[in-house]
């Protein structure tokens, strides 16, 4: 059971960042948004990884989750970030 919850909140943080660049992908130039990621998933320990600004992965020590994202600059971190778009670029931080 625990086992399930760690990757349910995995892949639940993986779908949460994809549709924020999603949105920011699908939006005029000028979309501005704050959004903050826990440094926790209810108290189970991972890492955030962009790969070549196409790819999100959430790992745990169990789980693991990727997610296709549109093209972004920048990467998302543990707390506060900031994702907005300017000239049809998204960047991120």
């Amino acid at each position: 059971f625990r086992a399930q919850q760690e990757s349910d909140a995995v892949k639940d943080l993986a779908l949460k960042l994809q549709k924020e660049l999603l949105i920011a992908a699908n939006v005029e130039d000028g979309y501005v948004r704050l959004f903050s990621i826990p440094n926790k998933l209810d108290s189970i320990n991972y890492s955030l990884t962009t790969l070549n600004n196409r790819t999100i992965t959430v790992q745990s020590k169990n789980s693991l989750y990727i997610v296709a994202i549109p093209r972004a600059i920048g990467n998302v971190t543990k707390g506060s970030n900031q994702i907005k778009k300017t000239d049809g670029i998204i960047y991120i931080n």
